[in-house]
């Protein structure tokens, strides 16, 4: 009996050992392996040991992408663990552990509502377990709450974290949470609006990460990664796209090096192309930005290809992102044939959940406005740039804190395109920008300082 449980474990480790190498058949052939022999293992550890090894396969499937499979896997394993009857601490982690990857899994595939209740019961569960269990679920509750527009409650999970990380002992995993939880603070400060805020956490959580990876593996590498890109995000959504080349560059070298891991590296190397893009773009290189988004589109039309549920919104924003730099090169025919791909892919995603594809339609349908007005005039642009304020507002509406300084973008750009074709409703564009990027201006200044120069510059133009 007891070679057989070895050989389980054996089988086990060998099938988690081959998926860290990127040998995800090879892993789930091995795994197989060590299920079938779990079935015959009937007392001791038999009831405990198949839904370990199911647990294996479903991580298994998340990091080789298959996340339709990995959600029904971690389900099954969750009801076999539930099924043992076990309430002690350790096999109460490991359930939720399942439900943990069951609502990554589903988060991953958009399927957002579900992710929620099942990411609901993980907190639940969690309260009852040692500190650091519960710190991962606030950090993977944060990220599902992200993707479904609910940024509020994000940055309420994320401070959560970062309060009971602070004064836990480097022994109880409290250093490695902080950093992890400081390079979360900063992109949900982002999104809700609090830009000077986000700068400063994410500058502190680079430092503290970056002292980290001289002795850390590729897992200390991304969070590096992803807190150089969130800092490049924020130089760039306040106006200073100068500011955002070095750590963007930076991340999309890391992104480069990391990307054969698996298919969620692969995916935040995608990230990368696409938002280097834009800062080359932003600074008047768009030249230089095309192949890295055309690269994106690429890849992402591969990754959507094989997951179209998980990858729709990415392949959207990329294609809306290439109409972008396609214009500013003065290719804005191709420009359109892209972006109105992108934006048709979002207005299908939108339809489905408004607050969580909303703002990206918005954003997307301006930029076929602009492409539309290079290729065929601004008064054949007109329908959609005020389909696109239309949206902004709505998507204001759902977000005021986080979308603001966005909608504020939309309209600028929404009365500089139409200021010889429609004066009075473009000098209400400005107008109406400059209001409310004064507003904000007044509570964070740095922030806004951009913004506000480029309101006061196309209202005073308008008259």
């Amino acid at each position: 009996m007891v070679t057989r449980v070895s050989k389980v474990a054996a089988l086990q480790e060998l099938g988690l050992g081959l998926s860290a190498q990127g040998r995800f058949e090879e892993a789930l052939v091995s795994l197989q392996e060590a299920e079938a022999l779990a079935h015959r293992v009937r007392f001791g550890m038999g009831p405990f040991l198949v839904p370990d090894v199911v647990h294996a396969r479903a991580s298994v499937l998340y990091d080789a992408g298959r996340w339709e499979d990995a959600v029904d896997v971690a389900r099954e394993a969750a009801r076999l663990r539930r099924a043992t009857g076990s309430t002690d601490s350790d096999q109460l982690a490991r359930l939720s552990d399942s439900l943990e990857l069951e609502a990554n899994s589903l988060t991953r595939l958009q399927r957002l509502q579900e992710a929620d209740a099942v990411s609901a019961e993980v907190i639940s569960m969690r309260a009852r377990l040692p500190w650091s269990e519960r710190a991962r679920a606030l950090l993977n509750r944060a990220a599902m709450l992200t993707e479904a527009g609910r940024h509020a409650e994000g940055l309420e999970a994320v401070l959560e974290l970062v309060r009971s990380a602070r004064d836990r002992p480097a022994s109880d995993g409290g250093d490695a949470t902080y950093s992890s939880g400081l390079v979360n603070l900063a992109v949900q400060l982002r999104m809700n609006g609090r830009w000077h805020e986000a700068v400063e956490v994410q500058q502190l959580a680079i430092g503290e990460v970056r002292l980290a990876a001289h002795v850390g593996g590729d897992d200390v590498q991304a969070d590096l990664a992803i807190a150089l890109a969130n800092l490049a995000n924020l130089h760039l959504e306040s106006g200073r796209p100068e500011d955002a080349e070095a750590p963007g560059a930076e991340a999309l070298a890391l992104r480069e090096r990391l990307a054969p891991r698996s298919l969620s590296s692969l995916a935040a190397l995608t990230d990368s192309l696409n938002n280097h893009g834009i800062v080359l773009a932003e600074l008047g290189r768009p030249a230089e930005a095309e192949p890295l988004v055309a690269r994106c589109v690429d890849l992402r039309r591969r990754l959507h290809d094989a997951q179209p549920r998980a990858f729709g919104r990415a392949l959207a924003n990329a294609l809306v992102t290439h109409c972008d730099v396609l214009t500013r090169c003065g290719r804005a025919e191709a420009g359109l044939v892209a972006g109105r791909e992108g934006v048709e892919m979002l207005r299908r995603l939108a339809a489905g959940d408004v607050r969580a594809y909303g703002p990206w339609l918005a954003g997307g349908t301006d930029t076929l406005a602009e492409a539309t007005a290079a290729a065929l005039g601004a008064d054949r642009a007109l329908a959609v740039t005020e389909e696109s304020v239309d949206l902004a507002r709505r998507a204001l509406a759902d977000n005021p804190a986080g979308f603001a300084s966005s909608h504020a973008t939309i309209l600028l750009a929404a009365a500089e395109r139409h200021a010889a074709d429609q004066p009075e409703q473009a000098r209400g564009w400005a107008g109406e920008a400059l209001d409310l990027v004064s507003a904000l201006s007044a509570a964070e200044p740095e922030a806004y300082a951009v913004v506000l120069e480029r309101a006061r510059r196309v209202a005073a133009s308008l008259g």
